[in-house]
C-alpha cells in the first residue's frame, strides 16, 4: 500500500478544498471592481472622445491577462517530482535509485530535492518552496514562482490604472452630464446614484492605493530575495539564525 494514500488530505493545487478565506475575497474584491468600472465608471465617461480604446481596450486586457496568470498558479502543483516519481515506481513494485537524494521527507514517505520542504497546509513537499500563499490557496514554488511574480506586477498595474480612472470619476461625479448618464442608464434619481457611485468608486480607490504599496513591497522583497538566490522560507530561517547570531550575514 502507498503509505502517501494513507496520509490526511494532499492538496495538490489551489483548486482544492478547503478554499482559504482569503482566496474567496481576492475573487469578491476582484469582482467588485469589474463591476464599477463596466457598470459605473465607463457608463459616468462614455461621453469623453475616444473613451473605448484609450480606457475600456487596456483594462478588458489587464483583466483578463490577471484572470488567466491566476488560474495558471492557482492549478499550478508545485509538489517535488521526486515525490510523484518514487510514488509511481512503488506503485508498479520498482526501487528508485536514491543515492543522489541526501533529503528524505519523513510525512511524505519519499526521498526529495535538496530545496525542497514539506508544506503542513498542502501535506506535500514543494520543490524549491517559496511560501504558502492564502490568496492562491497554493504553495508557491520552483513550478509556479514566475506565475506569482506576474500576478503581482498585474495587479500593481491593474490597480494603477484604474485607480486613475477612479480620481477622474470622483472629481467629475458632481458634473450634470456624468450624473445624467448614469441615472438614465440605471432609470433612477440622480442624488441616489451619485452617492451610490461615489461611495463604491471611493472604496476602491483606498483599496488601490493599499493593493499598490503591498504589491510594491513584495516585488521589491522578491527581487531583493533574487539578488542573493533565497526564497522567502531561506529569508525567514535566516532571521531566525540571525537573532542568534547577530554576526551572521547573507553572502
Amino acid at each position: 500500500e502507498n503509505k502517501l494514500s494513507t496520509l490526511p488530505h494532499v492538496k495538490p493545487n489551489g483548486c482544492m478544498c478547503p478554499v482559504h478565506p482569503f482566496q474567496v475575497l481576492s475573487y469578491m474584491v476582484f469582482f467588485l471592481y469589474v463591476y464599477v468600472f463596466y457598470f459605473i465608471e465607463v457608463v459616468s465617461i462614455k461621453n469623453i472622445e475616444g473613451y473605448l480604446a484609450f480606457v475600456i481596450v487596456p483594462y478588458t486586457l489587464l483583466f483578463l491577462a490577471i484572470a488567466i496568470v491566476t488560474v495558471k498558479a492557482t492549478l499550478s502543483d508545485p509538489t517535488d517530482p521526486v515525490v510523484y516519481l518514487e510514488k509511481e515506481m512503488e506503485a508498479k513494485n520498482q526501487l528508485n535509485d536514491s543515492s543522489e537524494y541526501q533529503l528524505f521527507c519523513q510525512i511524505c514517505c519519499t526521498h526529495v530535492l535538496g530545496r525542497s520542504k514539506h508544506c503542513g497546509i498542502c501535506n506535500r513537499c514543494v520543490d524549491v518552496f517559496d511560501h504558502h500563499c492564502n490568496w492562491l490557496n497554493n504553495c508557491v514554488g520552483k513550478q509556479n514562482y514566475h506565475y506569482f511574480i506576474y500576478l503581482l506586477l498585474l495587479v500593481c498595474t491593474f490597480c494603477l490604472y484604474q485607480g486613475i480612472i477612479d480620481i477622474i470619476v470622483i472629481s467629475s461625479l458632481h458634473s450634470s452630464t456624468y450624473i445624467d448618464s448614469l441615472t438614465d442608464f440605471y432609470n433612477s434619481s440622480g442624488s441616489n446614484t451619485s452617492a451610490f457611485s461615489y461611495a463604491l468608486t471611493a472604496f476602491c480607490l483606498v483599496t488601490h492605493i493599499l493593493i499598490i504599496i503591498l504589491t510594491l513591497q513584495l516585488l521589491l522583497l522578491h527581487r531583493w530575495l533574487n539578488k542573493y538566490h533565497l526564497t522567502t522560507y531561506d529569508y525567514i530561517l535566516y532571521l531566525r539564525q540571525k537573532s542568534e547570531n547577530p554576526d551572521l550575514q547573507l553572502n
